[in-house]
């Protein structure tokens, strides 16, 4: 996929929430539809039809592969979304991980595959894959990642301490299934992966230690990921790198040499400065603040199309590629649905000129 493609987007005003989620929610069988990848597959089309969108932007649910990486080691069904490891993978559960990872992934995982395909067979537009990064997905593996990683940024070693150790497998296991989920999207004929980092940030990796000459980041964001990003590219698709959370410079630096097609960072980060730190050839985009939309009290239509427009414009004087997008997934509450519709089809529609 060529890079270039997303920066002639750029210059046509294309605005692209990542909106799934609101049209799903329209239909009262959703979770029939997410098993569905026929279905699936028209509703991510009525979903950029909706959006006018040449991106088919996928259904975020970062919880799919942590689902599919219990469920190759034996852990039951309803008790997997709280699951959490309180110490190291057993010797015994790992080996079973090991024996079963190439074989079929879960149902919900073949029904996105199968929504991929489908978007792929009935339109000219763009199909898109999605997958957690393994970071974020080792962090909800474990009960407590934040105090081991710190132990690591200190200089102990899995060798030294368990949980230490308990990270180091957990992050293994994660890239796994990470590159096992994209693997299989490209097969169906995914042309883009958005990879979502959420946890790569400055709640679970210490600035502190990184200023001191600590390699956390490096070892446990970079070094994974760049695995990922190889396989993406070796396979000639293109990259969309989310992490919506808080992130220093340093960091920003630092995921610059994953050289992805579009950064998508969330709304602590401040794109006209993010700009002066990444390739001059990767989109940026975003980041209007999602997960304030459902609340007036929160933000305002006319306060978010003032946003719009001043994010557009300070993105426009650093010269730099930008497509305007959310922050994150738009997500559904139904109680709000018809005030979040509205800050939707208000950027949508604001003039940034």
């Amino acid at each position: 996929m060529n890079r270039q493609y997303f920066i002639d987007l750029t210059r046509k005003d294309v605005r692209v929430p990542i909106g799934v989620d609101m049209i799903l929610h329209q239909y009262p069988d959703v979770n029939a539809i997410l098993d569905d990848g026929e279905r699936m597959g028209k509703v991510l089309l009525e979903a950029a039809a909706f959006y006018k969108s040449p991106i088919v932007m996928p259904h975020m649910d970062l919880m799919l592969e942590k689902d599919h990486l219990l469920s190759l080691m034996g852990i039951p069904a309803a008790d997997r979304p709280v699951y959490h490891f309180h110490g190291c993978p057993s010797d015994a559960l790992v080996a079973e991980f090991r024996s079963r990872i190439k074989g079929a992934l879960s149902p919900r995982m073949e029904a996105r595959n199968d929504a991929i395909r489908y978007v792929a067979a009935h339109s000219t537009l763009l199909p898109m894959g999605i997958s957690i990064g393994p970071f974020s997905l080792m962090t909800k593996l474990l009960a407590d990642p934040i105090t081991p990683i710190f132990l690591a940024g200190s200089g102990v070693t899995g060798d030294d301490d368990p949980e230490v150790k308990a990270v180091e497998v957990c992050l293994d296991l994660a890239l796994a299934v990470v590159l096992r989920a994209i693997e299989s999207q490209l097969d169906a004929g995914a042309k883009t992966i958005i990879v979502a980092e959420p946890a790569a940030n400055t709640v679970y990796l210490s600035p502190k230690q990184m200023e001191e000459g600590a390699d956390i980041y490096d070892r446990f964001v970079l070094a994974p990921n760049a695995v990922m990003r190889k396989l993406v590219a070796d396979r000639g698709a293109a990259l969309i790198f989310h992490d919506c959370g808080s992130l220093t410079p340093e960091m920003i630096r630092k995921l610059n040499t994953l050289h992805p097609e579009v950064f998508s960072f969330g709304s602590p980060v401040n794109l006209w400065e993010a700009a002066d730190l990444v390739s001059k050839d990767t989109v940026l985009y975003g980041n209007l603040p999602s997960k304030k939309f459902m609340s007036d009290s929160l933000i305002t239509v006319d306060q978010l199309t003032e946003m719009a427009r001043d994010l557009a414009t300070r993105m426009r004087e650093k010269a730099h590629p930008f497509m305007l997008g959310t922050e994150c997934d738009v997500l559904c509450v139904h109680e709000h649905k018809e005030v979040i519709a509205r800050k939707v089809a208000a950027f949508m529609s604001c003039s940034v000129c």
